[in-house]
């Protein structure tokens, strides 16, 4: 769970935050109790959303709308949608259909079940059946550069 503070210490929920280097939306997914999803922009012309522990939703949709980044969860492969769906988590393919209807640039994969650990290839092609844009699939160490936009 992301939880988000102003510069004030008040908890901020559904809430839009400016500081001096970056502005910070927040909005609610489903994850049992509260999951916040940040949204980061702490340059003009680039864009960075990341996915909790949840299930996908409309409010993830629009806040990566057109975002350079997509960092997002998948925990199961379709195998397991029904897993998924129970412990409301995401899939490979789900990520991928997110990352798709949001016009994303670049989809990240991460909390992924250990049972993909030694390979996650199988998360990364359902992903891929959905986005045709860069998809990978992050691991320890992992780190990514955002150019600006041309």
């Amino acid at each position: 769970m992301v939880v988000l503070f102003t510069e004030n210490g008040q908890r901020m929920e559904n809430g839009f935050f400016r500081g001096s280097t970056a502005s910070i939306e927040t909005r609610l997914c489903s994850h049992g109790g509260q999951q916040l999803l940040e949204l980061a922009r702490p340059r003009r012309g680039r864009k960075l959303v990341i996915s909790g522990d949840t299930r996908p939703c409309a409010a993830l949709v629009e806040a990566a709308k057109d975002a350079d980044l997509l960092v997002h969860e998948a925990t199961f492969s379709d195998d397991e949608q029904e897993r998924a769906l129970e412990t409301k988590h995401s899939s490979g393919r789900e990520a991928g259909r997110v990352a798709h209807e949001a016009r994303v640039r670049r989809l990240v994969l991460t909390h992924v079940s250990s049972r993909y650990d030694v390979d996650p290839s199988k998360l990364l092609a359902e992903a891929r059946e959905e986005f045709r844009g860069q998809a990978e699939v992050a691991y320890d160490g992992f780190a990514v550069e955002l150019p600006l936009r041309d």
